[in-house]
């Protein structure tokens, strides 16, 4: 059998690390078949006349099983996705497709309804979610819908991240949602992460849309390189290498094409402080607390692993054998098909 999983939309990097840790989980527990990555969808084509122009790869490459993960579920039917289109073209040539590890978080209940009766009417092999949220919401109307896992938990599973060595003990600060907030401790040595204690920022520009506002964070000069005995390294995981006053507004901010690169830095921080889902994702996968700063329907990948914040916001380890049941009972759905 041929898999091919769709990997793209790498503006965020946290779909590149659910996409990558579930192609290499898929070739790893199932050598006997061909295991590749493909491209479809891309990131939204607004005019009608773009998306004709587009050369689809998926109505061409030689696949057995497409599998899309993430938030797939919202491209369906809306139009300037419109991944639809590409799933009828799939069936079409008597190829199947599955959703595995997917959310429906910011879907409307009208959108949610209407992608249900699609799924019905071109059913998947497989359909499995990864959160509690999207899996109440489909599971009345689409049997074979499963409770799943985020797979970027597997992250911990990939071959060749390296360690990263650095002259001091580093956290990593990513945020997207606010301004990185300000940071402050008691005394010279930070022990552990309940000690910083986390203060809102307030936009430069308060009444304009912070997709554009941050883009003056540049102006600002009270951004700590260090705090105590830590480096504060900045990650942008929603990333435009174009917009350089923005990605290096402050001190040890980091941008990168490569994905294994921010997964090194996660891999050797002692701690995260974010407001983005998959930075602590990451961080949790390779044993380092967290301090999550939102709160969402994106959140439920913590809850399937029985994670839950304390009074701070902090999210320590995952309890390894939790970890083991999840990820097992996600093989043993897939081990229905694949095998």
């Amino acid at each position: 059998m041929k898999i091919g999983e769709i990997n793209s939309a790498w503006e965020n990097m946290g779909n590149a690390f659910y996409a990558m840790a579930l192609k290499s989980w898929l070739s790893e527990k199932y050598p006997h078949h061909e295991v590749f990555e493909c491209d479809e969808p891309f990131r939204p084509i607004r005019t009608s006349r773009c998306r004709r122009n587009r050369l689809q790869l998926t109505s061409i490459q030689d696949v057995d099983v497409f599998v899309c993960s993430g938030p797939i579920l919202a491209q369906l039917l809306r139009k300037e996705h419109n991944l639809a289109a590409v799933i009828k073209d799939i069936i079409a040539r008597d190829r199947s497709y599955a959703l595995l590890s997917v959310s429906a978080a910011e879907m409307s209940m009208s959108e949610i309804s209407a992608t249900a009766d699609f799924l019905n009417a071109y059913p998947p092999i497989l359909f499995v979610t990864r959160d509690e949220s999207t899996y109440l919401k489909f599971k009345q109307n689409v049997t074979m819908c499963k409770n799943g896992i985020c797979t970027a938990f597997l992250v911990r599973f990939l071959e060749g991240i390296p360690e990263v060595q650095m002259d001091v003990p580093y956290f990593i600060s990513s945020f997207y949602l606010s301004p990185e907030p300000y940071f402050k401790c008691e005394g010279s040595v930070i022990k552990d992460i309940s000690e910083i204690r986390v203060v809102r920022r307030r936009p430069l520009m308060p009444f304009v849309k912070l997709g554009y506002s941050r883009h003056f964070e540049c102006l600002r000069d009270d951004y700590p390189s260090v705090l105590a005995d830590h480096r504060v390294v900045r990650i942008h995981q929603g990333f435009n290498p174009n917009c350089t006053l923005f990605n290096y507004a402050a001190p040890n901010s980091f941008v990168s094409y490569n994905p294994m690169s921010y997964l090194s830095l996660y891999k050797s921080c002692n701690f995260v402080i974010s407001d983005r889902v998959h930075a602590c994702v990451a961080a949790l996968s390779y044993g380092h607390p967290v301090r999550m700063m939102t709160e969402n329907d994106r959140c439920g990948v913590f809850t399937r692993f029985n994670l839950k914040k304390d009074s701070q916001g902090i999210m320590r380890e995952i309890d390894e054998e939790v970890f083991q049941d999840r990820v097992g009972e996600f093989s043993e759905i897939l081990d229905s098909v694949f095998k």
